[in-house]
């Protein structure tokens, strides 16, 4: 990797600001660029503007779940990997999500280490397939 290489982008959504923020910052300490929101409704044009390599969305938010934003990028880049966070892991959403593209499902709460891996495995995947 050169020093020039750009690190990879995340974009992180939870209603939660707090929450979004603290994902954020453990993201940034493993190495990646991070563009935070709370507002599941500017979601779309975020995207659209910071063109991230993964996202990870809440699943339950006000405005668009996380489900609908799950939807809307496979439609649009249907090879960029979408991870979920749920404080609500049930089988049934962890199901729905995968069969609709969802690289992975992350349970709140979850430690460091299990979101650097699971953001690390989801990107490492996309690139394969690329």
């Amino acid at each position: 990797m050169s020093a020039m290489e750009e690190k990879p982008k995340i974009f992180v959504l939870d209603d939660n600001l707090d929450m979004a923020e603290t994902i954020g910052l453990m993201l940034a300490r493993a190495g990646y660029q991070c563009t935070v929101s709370s507002q599941s409704t500017k979601a779309i044009d975020l995207i659209a503007e910071c063109r991230p390599d993964l996202i990870l969305t809440d699943l339950r938010m006000p405005g668009l779940s996380g489900m609908e934003i799950l939807e809307h990028v496979k439609n649009e880049d249907p090879g960029l990997p979408v991870i979920i966070l749920t404080g609500y892991a049930t089988v049934d959403a962890a199901v729905e999500g995968m069969k609709k593209g969802a690289a992975d499902f992350l349970s709140k709460p979850f430690h460091s280490d299990e979101l650097v891996l699971k953001v690390r495995k989801a990107l490492t995947h996309a690139k394969v397939l690329d």
